[in-house]
């Protein structure tokens, strides 16, 4: 039987279909595998020009590391690392996701204009944080291109937390090493502050920017570990290479010979004697005679009631961390609390005996002549003809200018060398000062030599006082002073005579004798032989025309127990208003009674025993007065 027509022709056409099907899909997967060839190629081996807008497939993270802790010689915390938030921002980011809410509210008949990224970011963070929303959108307006920039250094848990709840996009919180405190203020100076130093590629953050955190930085320095991953599209790592991770480590520790109780105990009374005097400032330092070691140094700068004040520290203003440290930059004309050092050497060279009597002048000042000028040496008080003893328990700058002129220049300028001054200490405080010493040269005139045998015409620091004093506390040495604890025990150093140890114990003596007959009988102390020097120096007017009749420094500087010497103490007091304090502006009256108080709480803290009792029972001091200021 013959087959229908049109399944005849059917077949052509069914051909035709089959070849069709199969080129589209031979094209198809041409183009797929050409498609799969040019990404595997664009993931293996992008062009250059691509490769610059690619993510790179390796991701390096910060491992961060500690900075060192600071203790003091007990070893309690003294300043310490935690970690903390630092707010930051992409102004940039802010601004362009305001777009939408604008186009939003054009289109709802809201003038577009209204809508502020800046304003509503800057709010929103001040209201939940507490940070000033003007100074924020300051900053976000200022830098409005930039793609990072810094809102908050250091915010407070609940700050963070607060902020965290707001989820604003383009502000978000970084962790940051915060450096805390924990006794607060107190000797903020001396332990310093952290936070950017240097610049550019070469800058750091955490590093120490004054005070022992800058002066022992290389030591408390931590270096932040690395570690580079490869990770897969959706940033998960997939591979850390060998040599790829460098372990982080944390700076080491360091230890200061600051007593916490004993600084409370100087920052204390020395702002106690600042108020009542209604000062400019003061000083206190406490050193430990046995080994060397800087306890305390406290430092007041303050503007007083009704008056301008004598000095500014602008930094300090900021923070009190930021503070220079006085007691080893600044240096001051001292006054009689210099006269000691004077009276001992020139005892030492023989040019005067102890008991010899002075021709000190009874009824007015001491002129000192020179060629054909002349100078008037005054004193408080004219005694008339006095022991060199006498000299240095009643102060007479009359007998000191006497036995000056005993001395050669070249015997004057060994003094001061022989005691340390016109020379740093090294005790590790930053920005030190040698002093100021007249250049032998101009020691041909002899009023500079006259001046400095009182005290004038000379500069120190009170850290170089308390260095020289050591030498009359003990037999004769001058003691190193350092600020902080050697990890081994130092190299023994040879040690520098300034002059013999019978010298220094009898300079010593008459210095107890001040204490009992001369000026720093309100400085006595019920517990403790003390003994020591007092000084009320002018002030030299700042544009170098001599001296105020009537602004002082008021300093005083000793030390106990009498026979073991275990602490000295430097109190200055500047500028004292003698409005407050008419009767009580001299050293030996306002700074003596500082001295004698924090050698009183300091020793007993140290369980030093009282030697004034036994003194007193074998006759060898009498009775002492009250203890009032």
């Amino acid at each position: 039987m013959t087959a229908p027509l049109e399944s005849v022709e059917a077949r052509p056409g069914s051909d035709r279909l089959g070849l069709w099907s199969k080129g589209a899909v031979f094209v198809a997967t041409v183009v797929l595998a050409a498609a799969t060839a040019r990404v595997a190629q664009i993931k293996l081996a992008p062009g250059e020009a691509l490769a610059a807008h690619l993510d790179p497939r390796t991701t390096t993270a910060r491992r961060p590391a500690e900075r060192g802790r600071v203790l003091d010689r007990r070893g309690q915390v003294i300043a310490m690392s935690v970690t903390g938030r630092r707010l930051f921002a992409d102004p940039a980011f802010l601004y362009e996701q305001s777009w939408d809410r604008r186009r939003q509210q054009a289109e709802g008949g809201v003038d577009p204009a209204a809508a502020d990224p800046f304003r509503e970011a800057a709010t929103a963070i001040a209201a939940a944080s507490a940070l000033d929303a003007a100074t924020i959108e300051s900053r976000l307006r200022d830098r409005a291109d930039d793609r990072y920039i810094v809102l908050a250094e250091e915010l407070e848990p609940w700050q963070a937390d607060a902020i965290t709840s707001l989820r604003i996009p383009g502000v978000g919180l970084e962790p940051v090493q915060r450096r805390i405190r924990p006794f607060g203020d107190l000797a903020s100076g001396i332990i310093g502050r952290v936070g950017w130093v240097g610049e550019g590629a070469a800058a750091r953050d955490h590093a120490g920017q004054t005070g022992a955190e800058a002066t022992l930085d290389r030591q408390l320095r931590h270096h932040d570990g690395r570690v580079t991953y490869r990770r897969d599209a959706r940033g998960r790592t997939l591979h850390v290479a060998e040599g790829a991770f460098t372990a982080p480590e944390d700076g080491g520790d360091v230890r200061l010979t600051l007593d916490m109780v004993v600084q409370e105990i100087a920052e204390r009374n020395l702002r106690e004697a600042v108020e009542h005097s209604n000062a400019s400032g003061g000083q206190v330092v406490v050193v430990d005679l046995v080994d060397g070691g800087v306890l305390a140094v406290a430092d007041l700068l303050r503007t007083p009631k009704g008056r301008s004040g004598f000095d500014r520290d602008p930094l300090r203003e900021q923070d009190a961390a930021l503070a220079r440290a006085r007691a080893v930059t600044d240096p001051y004309e001292p006054g009689s609390t210099f006269k000691p050092f004077v009276w001992a050497y020139a005892t030492e060279l023989g040019v005067v005996r102890p008991e010899e009597e002075l021709p000190t002048p009874a009824g007015g000042p001491l002129v000192v002549r020179h060629g054909r000028s002349a100078r008037s040496v005054r004193d408080v008080r004219y005694y008339g003809p006095s022991s060199w003893r006498r000299v240095l328990v009643k102060s007479l700058n009359t007998g000191m200018a006497i036995v000056s002129q005993r001395m050669t220049a070249a015997q004057m300028q060994a003094a001061l060398r022989a005691f340390g001054f016109g020379e740093a200490t090294g005790c590790g405080l930053p920005g030190e000062s040698a002093g100021i010493v007249t250049s032998p040269g101009d020691w041909k005139m002899l009023y500079s030599q006259v001046s400095v045998s009182f005290g004038q015409e000379i500069g120190v620091t009170a850290m170089q006082m308390v260095r020289a004093f050591t030498a009359l506390c003990g037999d004769g040495t001058l003691r190193e002073l350092h600020l902080v604890v050697p990890n081994a025990e130092p190299a023994a150093a040879p040690p520098r005579q300034a002059i013999s140890a019978r010298t220094a114990q009898l300079v010593r003596e008459v210095m107890e004798e001040v204490m009992l007959e001369g000026t720093g009988r309100k400085a006595q102390s019920t517990q403790y032989r003390i003994f020591g020097k007092s000084g009320t120096a002018q002030l030299p007017r700042p544009d170098g025309r001599g001296y105020f009749e009537d602004r002082y420094r008021s300093s005083f500087i000793g030390a106990a127990p009498f026979e073991q010497p275990r602490l000295a103490v430097l109190c200055v007091i500047e500028d004292p208003d003698r409005t407050a304090v008419p009767e009580a502006y001299g050293g030996g009256a306002l700074a003596g009674p500082v001295v004698r108080d924090v050698l009183d709480e300091a020793l007993e803290y140290l369980g030093v025993p009282g030697d004034k009792a036994s003194a007193t029972s074998a006759g060898l001091l009498v009775s002492a007065p009250s203890a009032s200021r």
